[in-house]
């Protein structure tokens, strides 16, 4: 049997998985408004750094988040504290006992085209896995 061999096309550009470990966070979205807030929340952190960071996908677990990102390292990590800070204070106003202290982040760089494409497709059914409802 003849083996194939995959060749992998570099990117252009810096590509990032940014995810925050759930273990460490404690639950970040109860209900639906804290997750329609957390959707709003993406939008409103993608405008303000629309010329810095592209999202090609995103989730939002109920204790932790992942995003595939496009920009500077030091950009994606910008619009993370941005998101973390905003929905830190989103928690407070609702009485919520997290001050999000535990939401981190882990960064990885991803290399190639293949790369890419798995960590997308991870991103996209970790909602799936947890719940087989959810589309």
């Amino acid at each position: 049997m003849e083996e194939k061999s995959v060749m992998t096309k570099n990117l252009i550009g810096e590509y990032w998985h940014l995810c925050s470990p759930g273990e460490l966070s404690g639950i970040l979205f109860k209900n639906t408004d804290d997750y329609i807030f957390g959707m709003n929340l993406v939008a409103l952190c993608a405008g303000v750094f629309k010329n810095d960071v592209s999202i090609l996908t995103f989730q939002l677990m109920s204790n932790h988040v992942h995003f595939i990102m496009r920009g500077r390292k030091e950009n994606v990590e910008r619009f993370f504290e941005e998101f973390r800070k905003r929905l830190s204070k989103y928690m407070a106003q609702k009485g919520y006992s997290s001050d999000c202290k535990g939401f981190t982040h882990n960064i990885f760089r991803i290399e190639d085209e293949i790369y890419l494409r798995n960590s997308i497709a991870y991103v996209n059914r970790n909602g799936y896995l947890v719940n087989k409802d959810y589309t």
